[in-house]
């Protein structure tokens, strides 16, 4: 379920809750709130970015299959349904 941000209207005085702004978990079905659930007020729905991240060229660096081996992690990688292939093994020194 998506988590929608509401906060009080510019005419409403609102309370503590809805002067700043409060997020609620609502089905996408669900209609938007038009009053704040703990004064009554009158509140709307403001659209807010959500996280998306990018990787950076030091982590892909830090993620790559010789970096993953030097510190001793092993890769699996997909194949099929069930199926998957090691691709770094470990060191021969520990760190």
């Amino acid at each position: 379920m998506p988590i929608y941000c509401y906060r009080a209207t510019e005419n409403s005085e609102g309370c503590d809750h809805c002067k700043n702004t409060f997020e609620i978990k609502q089905k996408m079905s669900e209609d938007a709130l038009k009053t704040c659930p703990e004064c009554g007020g009158e509140i709307e729905r403001i659209i807010a970015p959500y996280g998306v991240y990018f990787y950076t060229d030091r982590q892909k660096q830090m993620l790559s299959d010789k970096n993953l081996s030097r510190m001793g992690f092993t890769k699996l990688v997909r194949e099929g349904k069930g199926v998957y292939r090691k691709t770094t093994t470990t060191p021969d020194k520990a760190y």
